[in-house]
């Protein structure tokens, strides 16, 4: 019987080294000794995780020299012949039981060596208090300049802002430029790390783009692993069709009203806040566009917009002087007010899901769901289940015996139509 979950014609083509800090120097293979190994990307972190549990029964640590300075060098195919590789920093590391056994063993907590660059680092520009540019080419600048990766930015903004950047760390920076570019909580503009090409690369990104694009694979739930119709999915992902069946499903929230309108589903607002001339002004955005579907619990908005009122959870205070002799107009009200689809509206609808290895799918990505209704005479496709998601996170994951799954959290901002 053909094991779907391990490598397309029968190879076990994952492996893990351990290696210097930035891929160089001596490796030390441990792929026999890994029980399991998971990659883990999202919208919400910049930039990419990965946790390793090794057996020590034959003193890796000892024979590695693993301290602060190593990385791991992890390779993983999928069942599909799909292959994702990366480099990743130990950034910690503990040590724990086998299976409830007393053999040694060890977890490893790591990310792209890009961090270092993040928690080394602060950031004070004032360049564009005078010389306003856009807010996506300001966060390319400090990207370039401070983290010192590769950026792929798929999105531009406007207008330009005069705005100065306090003391923060690069990613605390760029979060808040971000923030004053689009959206409260969760910004419409991202910066996070994915698999592109089988390697991690850092893309800038609007989730309300990502999110209206077509999907990339289809998801399919079947009534029983064993089925006819399962076993013609379990083919046609080995043959590379974009297909595959669902393992575990979980629909974590179906809809979440209060903490929608808290985080600003119903209403965002700008604060300008000009402490030269005592002067406070508040701006509402009370449009509620949504990106995948139409706009969820009508009837509460209509109840909740004529009382909204600001918050830090939906409001951006600005501070600003006054004297425009000094400090022109940060012109933020336009940037930030322009109406785009609320981030608090994927936090309503949310999905996890497992399904053989899939390492093609990566968070910003649109995946399709067949969910059929449990009926015993019949089995329509249920429409409230069925349809597109946003993938706001993907685990890819290998076991001791070569097995590879993922796990996605999905998100929906509307109602099925």
């Amino acid at each position: 019987m053909v094991n779907y979950l391990e490598p397309a014609k029968g190879k076990n083509l994952h492996k893990i080294e351990l290696v210097n800090l930035f891929g160089g120097g001596g490796k030390l293979d441990i792929t026999q000794f890994v029980v399991m190994c998971s990659i883990y990307s999202s919208l919400d972190h910049p930039f990419m995780s990965i946790t390793c549990t090794v057996s020590d029964e034959d003193s890796i640590l000892r024979r590695g020299a693993v301290n602060g300075d190593k990385s791991l060098l992890i390779s993983i195919t999928d069942g599909a012949g799909q292959t994702i590789s990366g480099t990743f920093h130990i950034n910690s590391m503990t040590t724990k039981m086998i299976s409830g056994r007393k053999a040694l063993g060890v977890e490893f907590i790591g990310m792209t060596a890009e961090h270092l660059n993040n928690a080394s680092q602060k950031v004070q520009e004032w360049k564009y208090r005078n010389n306003p540019d856009t807010i996506t080419n300001i966060v390319k600048y400090v990207f370039n300049k401070y983290i010192k990766g590769t950026l792929q930015a798929n999105v531009s903004s406007s207008p330009a802002v005069n705005i100065d950047i306090p003391r923060q760390t690069p990613m605390q920076a760029i979060g808040f430029l971000l923030e004053r570019a689009s959206g409260v909580g969760k910004n419409m503009f991202v910066l996070f790390q994915k698999f592109s090409d089988g390697k991690p690369k850092f893309f800038l990104d609007e989730i309300s783009k990502m999110a209206s694009a077509g999907p990339k694979r289809k998801f399919v739930m079947t009534e029983s692993n064993m089925s006819e119709d399962s076993h013609i999915i379990d083919k046609q992902y080995v043959n590379g069709d974009k297909v595959c069946k669902i393992l575990v499903f979980s629909q974590d929230s179906g809809f979440n009203a209060h903490d929608a309108v808290q985080q600003g589903y119903v209403c965002r607002e700008y604060s300008d806040i000009d402490y030269t001339n005592k002067i406070c002004t508040f701006t509402k955005d009370k449009s509620q566009p949504v990106t995948m579907g139409s706009p969820q619990f009508p009837q509460v908005i209509e109840a909740t917009l004529p009382m909204a009122s600001p918050r830090e959870t939906r409001t951006i205070y600005e501070p600003r002087c006054g004297d425009e002799s000094y400090f022109k107009r940060p012109n933020l009200e336009e940037a930030y007010l322009n109406p785009k689809t609320s981030a608090a509206g994927f936090l309503n609808k949310r999905i996890t899901m497992s399904s053989y290895g899939c390492t093609d799918i990566n968070p910003g990505d649109v995946i399709e769901i067949d969910y059929p209704i449990n009926d015993k005479d019949d089995r329509p496709l249920d429409p409230e289940v069925t349809g597109d998601y946003l993938v706001l996170a993907a685990r890819h994951s290998i076991t001791t015996n070569g097995e590879v799954y993922s796990q996605f959290e999905l998100g929906l901002d509307g109602q099925r139509a």
